[in-house]
């Protein structure tokens, strides 16, 4: 695995703290590398005039501070393959949240209708319309938070 240097040679405490993230093996930190932020980078939301209420919508779902059967099974160490949607029959995780959930399906028709996005986890997280993204963020993800 390559680790992030400076020019000098020693990694700065940030460069420190991503490569911690990038080399362990626990599940939450693999899944939001993988899913959420590859790059470990700052997410323009931040920077821009977007609602309040969707941005931490946003953050919470990016950070999984939310209620679907993927985290709900971590914290009882239920094996990831087994914590599934008690609609669809398949694992509940953020994917299936925002692509194929069922009961968020009228929302997400009808939204995908004024504006179509891409629902793959981590592309969703780097459209270019940030107040949409985080829109429909929020509305996809209101039932489950």
């Amino acid at each position: 695995m390559c680790k992030i240097q400076d020019i000098g040679g020693r990694p700065s405490e940030r460069e420190r703290e991503i490569n911690k993230i990038r080399s362990s093996t626990r599940t939450k930190y693999q899944t939001y590398i993988l899913k959420m932020n590859p790059e470990l980078e700052r997410h323009a939301m931040y920077d821009n005039n977007i609602s309040e209420l969707h941005r931490r919508s946003t953050a919470r779902f990016r950070l999984f501070l939310h209620n679907l059967a993927i985290e709900r099974g971590r914290w009882t160490r239920k094996p990831a393959e087994q914590r599934l949607c008690s609609s669809c029959g398949v694992v509940q995780d953020e994917q299936h949240a925002l692509r194929d959930f069922c009961i968020n399906s009228d929302e997400r028709q009808h939204l995908m209708t004024q504006r179509p996005l891409n629902l793959m986890l981590p592309t969703f997280f780097n459209d270019e319309d940030i107040a949409v993204m985080t829109k429909f963020c929020h509305v996809f993800t209101k039932k489950f938070m």
